[in-house]
């Protein structure tokens, strides 16, 4: 098995290269290139940085793309919480993220999509999504924990 493995930077240079574009022709260009050449394709994004990026899902669900895209559920932007306490800005609003259903927006969008909270059915889910014609979506909840920039 080859994994191809590209890490995302804060500014997006690596996971959306084509400047000017939208996050979702990302998928459209990059990620049929890796599946095609038979690559597992694993997309991480958290649960605040998923609602950036939501129309991807469409994109991988009519390109058909047996991709796995998990999604670790803390229902909050814990950096944005994290950037508040450095700039000492504490309660600013709209950084919790409660009922926010991730596996719903995926099944409307066409996804395949599982909420699951113990490692062994995350391990099946995970290979199963390889054998899918159609994206595979894993909401995996995490502590929140706000974690020190400096």
């Amino acid at each position: 098995m080859q994994i191809a493995v590209a890490q995302v930077v804060a500014n997006g240079e690596l996971m959306f290269p084509h400047v000017g574009q939208h996050r979702s022709h990302c998928v459209a260009k990059r990620v049929p290139a890796d599946a095609g050449a038979h690559r597992k394709v694993i997309a991480a994004i958290g649960d605040g940085s998923f609602q950036y990026s939501i129309q991807s899902l469409w994109t991988a669900a009519q390109l058909r793309l047996p991709m796995l895209i998990v999604v670790p559920r803390n229902d909050e932007y814990c950096i944005l919480k994290s950037f508040a306490v450095l700039a000492e800005t504490l309660g600013v609003p709209g950084l919790d993220i409660l009922g926010f259903d991730v596996v719903s927006i995926a099944k409307g969008y066409g996804c395949d999509a599982a909420r699951l909270d113990d490692l062994d059915s995350i391990k099946k889910a995970a290979v199963a999504a390889w054998s899918k014609s159609t994206p595979t979506v894993l909401e995996i909840p995490i502590s929140a924990q706000v974690p020190s920039l400096i």
